[in-house]
Parts: C-alpha cells; structure tokens; sequence
C-alpha cells in the first residue's frame, strides 16, 4: 500500500512551494521500536520530521538509504529535510548555513529543481546574482517546467532591467499555471514597467548599470557625474562599513517633474533591489544629491548581506555613511528625553516599516536614535566592530550575529546605549 503524508513546516520561499515528504510503508502511525527494513528508516523519518526533528530524521533516512539505496522515495526524502531545514536555517537569516543543506540536499535528489531554486535564491539574498543565474539556467535547461525557476529567472531579469526577458520567463510560467492569478498580474506590471522605460539608453561604470532617457539633455548630462559620485558612495560604504556587494546594481536616473508618470504605480514605495535617482537640474543639488546616492546606496549594500535586516539598522547605516552629524542627532535627543524616556519607542518598535506612522515627531526621533546607536557600536567597541557585525550577520543571521560580535544580546546592548545617553529611567 502507497501512502503520502504532506508536511508543510514551513513556508514556502520565493514562489518555492513548501516541500512535501513521501513515505512508503505497510503501517501507519509512530514507530514504537528499533526499525529493521528500509520501509520501517523511512516511517521513522518521517515521524522525526513530524516532530521537526530535522537531525533525527536525516540520521534515519540515511539508514534506510543504507538498506536501499535504489529507493527514489527515500533519497527524495532525504534531500527534501535538508530542504526544509536549510529554510528554516535562512528564515532565521542564517544564509550561508542554509545554502549548505541545499547544496547537500541537491547531491542526493535534484528534486525537480526544487532544491536548486532555494539554492539560487540564497545567492540572491547573498548577493551573488550570477551564480543564481547559473543555477536557474541549469533548472530551465534539465526541468523545463519548474515554475519557481521561471519565476525567480524573471525576477533576476527584472532587476537586470531585462525587462523582455522578464516578460517572456512569466509567460512561460502562465502557460504551466494559467490558473494562477499572481502570474497574470505580475505579466501586466513588467509590461506597464517596459512601457514607461521605453527608449532608454542603457550605460555602466564599475559596479552600476545606469539607464536614463536620451531625450532629456540635463539628464544626460548629469550621468557621468552621477557615475562618479556612485562609484564614490561605493568606496564610502567599503571604507566605513567594510564590505561591498558583489553584483552590479541598476541605477534608474529620472526627472523629478516626471517621476510619478514614469514610474508605474504599483512601484511605489517597493525596494527592488535598484536605486532610483529623482533630478531636475544636478549642478544646483549635487550636495544633497550626492547624500543621497550614499544613503540609498548604503541601503542597497545592506540589503545584500544576507539576513532580513531592521529598519533601525538599515536607516542607521544608511544616515551614517551619509555623513548625518550624531552630535545634532544627539542633541535633539536630549530635548525630547526632557519630556521623559517615553519619548523613545522601545527598540523592537523600530523594526517595522516606518512609512506608515503618522507623526513626523515619531519618525525623526527613529531616524536619530538608529544614526546614534550604530555610532554606539563604534563608540562602545572600537573601529573594526562594523567589519566583524557584518560578517557574523551574514554567517549567522541577526541574533546570533550580533551575540557574537557584541558578546551581548541585542536588548542588553540597546540598554547600555539609552544607559549612556539618559534616555532610560
């Protein structure tokens, strides 16, 4: 007798669907001894699994895979629980971890290209866009029709600003799933997106790719300063946080006046991995333009790390390598303390998405408790504390990166800082 038991123990990643363990057996329920016969590691297995005893249920599925090792069953078993750990391991933000049990998952069963799909979409979080084209290429070539490849490889296109390339990877992917209404919605934004872009010229420095309309003379003759100045925002990044992503980023220059026609408006308010450069006329407002460049920049370095980062991190960066003065920043902390430490919302608060509050007061005073805590960082543990942050971010994920660099956790040293500067009771 057949049996199938599905799991879904975590949530799928990237259009990636939550990934379904098999079993084979003669009887049902828990395995109460020893287990004998493959059949019997395999129920095993997946009663571990049941449980998400991931360790466990690798330890039985090898042993079945001992007994038999022709079993289809139970290989895919077993790269499917390196799947399922390895997304537990990234949703906690440890990618390199994760990537690892993909890659072991991938040499037992290629699953359909399912595994290799987790295994792109870590190197997207990581910033390595080509080896994720590599990947997908492989999957498009060897499983034609695995969706969450062609949506990933649409994905890729679009923040390549291959936008007929996109389109065509979605259509495709309708075609396998005409019933799937996020497709045909997805088709219409990257058309409205090819649309607006339409006639842009396409130039690239170093580490950007910048597309612009030839048609606008202050535009295109701001584009070779406005490469200078990223590239500069580049430097800045590597010099005071101590690393640079390795993929190039697109750079859409835009005017001003023009920007919300140009624009679709479903992007809105959406970070996808480009930047956008809004100017009228760039010789009068290179200054604050060029603080800009190196804020939103910072941003797009940020989110190449790896792990989801908070918002109180990313503005906090982002305001530091743009040169924003702590000291004045401090000092208007110091004026609102005086109404009492409520002023300050607890850290956890600043995690989330600040656009949506309200209050103008509530929204500077995040944006100068973050540009002061990360000044804090430096202050508390020395000039080298960013390089070693952000490596242990990348290795291990948020809390566990910030434990190991700090010897702290992330409250305690949130204490030390609201401590040091009066702002606690």
């Amino acid at each position: 007798m057949k049996m199938f038991l599905r799991l879904s123990l975590l949530a799928s990643l990237a259009g990636v669907p939550a990934i379904g363990f098999s079993q084979e057996s003669p009887v049902g329920g828990e395995v109460q001894e020893e287990p004998k016969t493959a059949q019997e590691w395999n129920l095993a297995g997946v009663s571990a699994l049941e449980k998400g005893d991931f360790d466990q249920a690798m330890v039985a599925f090898e042993k079945a895979l001992g007994l038999d090792a022709e079993q289809e069953v139970i290989r895919r078993n077993l790269a499917r629980t390196y799947g399922h750990r390895g997304q537990k391991r990234m949703q906690e933000g440890r990618l390199l971890q994760a990537l690892e049990d993909f890659e072991a998952g991938r040499k037992v069963d290629r699953d359909r290209g399912y595994l290799e799909c987790l295994i792109a979409r870590a190197h997207i979080r990581l910033g390595r866009r080509d080896q994720a084209r590599e990947v997908l290429a492989e999957v498009r070539k060897d499983f034609p029709e695995c969706l969450p490849a062609l949506r990933l490889s649409s994905e890729l296109a679009f923040v390549s600003g291959q936008l007929q390339q996109a389109i065509e990877w979605i259509r495709q992917a309708r075609r396998l799933a005409p019933e799937d209404a996020s497709l045909e919605r997805r088709l219409q934004q990257l058309q409205q997106e090819k649309e607006a872009w339409e006639g842009f010229l396409t130039d690239a420095s170093a580490h950007f790719q910048f597309r612009y309309d030839p048609r606008n003379p202050a535009i295109v003759q701001a584009v070779p300063q406005l490469m200078t100045d990223l590239e500069d925002a580049y430097q800045s990044v590597a010099a005071r946080l101590g690393f640079v992503p390795s993929d190039t980023i697109l750079v859409l220059v835009l005017d001003r006046d023009r920007y919300r026609g140009q624009a679709p408006a479903w992007s809105g308010g959406l970070y996808d991995g480009r930047i956008r450069v809004a100017m009228k006329d760039y010789e009068s407002e290179k200054e604050q333009l060029r603080a800009t460049l190196r804020h939103e920049y910072t941003h797009a370095a940020l989110h190449r790390i790896g792990p989801q980062l908070p918002t109180w991190l990313h503005e906090g960066f982002a305001q530091w390598v743009e040169g924003r003065s702590v000291q004045r920043a401090r000092g208007r902390m110091t004026a609102a303390s005086k109404k009492g430490p409520e002023e300050f919302a607890p850290l956890k608060a600043l995690d989330g998405n600040w656009t949506e509050w309200k209050e103008n007061d509530r929204v500077s005073r995040a944006y100068d408790y973050s540009l002061s805590f990360v000044e804090f960082f430096r202050e508390s543990y020395g000039d080298t504390v960013y390089t070693l942050l952000f490596e242990n971010l990348r290795r291990l994920g948020l809390e566990q990166g910030f434990r190991l660099t700090f010897g702290k956790g992330i409250a305690e040293v949130d204490r030390e800082h609201r401590q040091a500067l009066a702002l606690s009771d």
